[in-house]
C-alpha cells in the first residue's frame, strides 16, 4: 500500500517507478541493509519501499552506500519526499492521548473543538520539527502516534508538546523503542501495544519512557532535561512488567500521583513457585 501510494503519486513521464518494479540494483543495495538488520525480509514490496527509504535516510542514520545516480536525480527532480513515509524496523514510538477526553467533550464541546484544532496543528508542527512521522492523523479517538528513527528526537518532541499551552487539554505521553511493522499504514505488534500501555500509566502533563528508550536517550536529552526512575510496574494485559522512567524539565510539572497501574498483589508479576508437594495433595491433606 505504501509503495502504491508513492507509485501513484509520481507523474506519468517519470520512470523511477518502472526501474523499481524491475528490481534494478535491489540485490546489491538492500542485501547490505539486511546484513545490518535494517530490514528483515526480501519480499519485492519490502525492497521497493526500502530502496526509497534508504535514499531518504539522513547520513548519520545510515543508508545503502550504493544508490544509482540516475535514480538519485529522478527522486530529486520530482521532489519526492520519501522521508515523510512511516519508518519501519527499529524506531521510537511516541503515543499520546488527551486526559479525560470524553468528560471534556461532554462539558465544553465548543472549547474542545477549538482546542483539538490547536492540538492538531501543534502536534503536526512538533513532530515535523523533530524529524518524526505520523502514519495516520488520528490513532484512536483523540490520541496520536508518531515514529522517530532517533529516541532523542522523540524525547525532544515530547518535551516540546508538554511545554506548549494546550489548555484545557493535558497530554499523557508514552515513549518506547522496538521493532515495528506496518499494516494498512498503521503500526501493529508488540511495540505499539507496549507503548500504549506505558502511556496509560501516565497522568496529564506527564511523559513516561520504557527502560529501552531511557537507555538510548541518556546523555542525549535536551538542555536541562533529566530522567527520574519510577521503578518496575506491570502493564495491563502484558506478561512482562516494565521499568518506567519519567522525562522531566524545569518548564513542566515534575510531581504526579502514583502511576495508573492496575491493583495487583506483590507476587502477581513473579513466576509461580513450585515445590515438591505439587501433585501430592492427597498425601498432605
Amino acid at each position: 500500500m505504501l509503495f502504491n501510494a508513492v507509485h501513484n503519486s509520481l507523474p506519468p513521464n517519470i520512470d523511477i517507478d518502472h526501474a523499481i518494479l524491475r528490481g534494478e540494483d535491489h540485490p546489491p543495495t538492500c542485501a547490505k541493509c539486511v546484513a545490518r538488520g535494517r530490514i528483515s525480509a526480501l519480499g519485492s514490496l519490502d525492497l521497493r519501499y526500502h530502496s526509497l527509504r534508504c535514499y531518504a535516510a539522513p547520513p548519520d542514520v545510515g543508508r545503502c552506500e550504493f544508490v544509482p545516480p540516475r535514480r538519485r536525480v529522478l527522486i530529486a527532480n520530482q521532489g519526492l519526499d520519501v522521508s515523510r513515509l512511516p519508518p519501519t524496523g527499529t524506531v521510537t514510538l511516541l503515543l499520546a492521548d488527551v486526559e479525560e477526553s470524553t468528560h471534556l467533550w461532554q462539558m465544553c464541546p465548543e472549547d474542545m473543538a477549538t482546542a483539538i484544532a490547536h492540538l492538531d496543528h501543534t502536534v503536526s508542527e512538533a513532530i515535523t520539527n523533530h524529524g518524526g512521522v505520523q502514519p495516520v492523523k488520528r490513532y484512536e479517538g483523540d490520541s496520536f502516534v508518531a515514529a522517530f528513527t532517533r529516541a532523542s528526537d522523540a524525547a525532544a518532541c515530547a518535551l516540546d508538546l508538554q511545554r506548549t499551552s494546550l489548555a484545557p487539554i493535558r497530554l499523557r505521553i508514552g515513549l518506547h523503542t522496538g521493532e515495528v511493522q506496518l499494516r494498512d499504514e498503521l503500526y501493529v505488534g508488540p511495540t505499539i501495544n507496549r507503548t500504549a500501555r506505558l502511556r496509560d500509566l501516565a497522568h496529564g502533563g506527564q511523559v513516561v519512557l520504557s527502560a529501552a528508550t531511557g537507555d538510548l536517550v541518556t546523555g542525549r536529552l535536551p538542555a536541562d532535561a533529566w530522567l527520574v526512575d519510577l521503578g518496575r510496574h506491570p502493564l495491563r494485559g502484558l506478561p512482562r512488567p516494565e521499568w518506567v522512567m519519567q522525562l522531566c524539565h524545569p518548564d513542566i510539572r515534575e510531581k504526579f500521583p502514583p502511576l495508573r497501574t492496575a491493583k495487583s498483589s506483590p507476587t502477581s508479576i513473579l513466576p509461580a513457585q513450585f515445590t515438591t508437594f505439587v501433585g501430592r495433595r492427597a498425601q498432605i491433606s
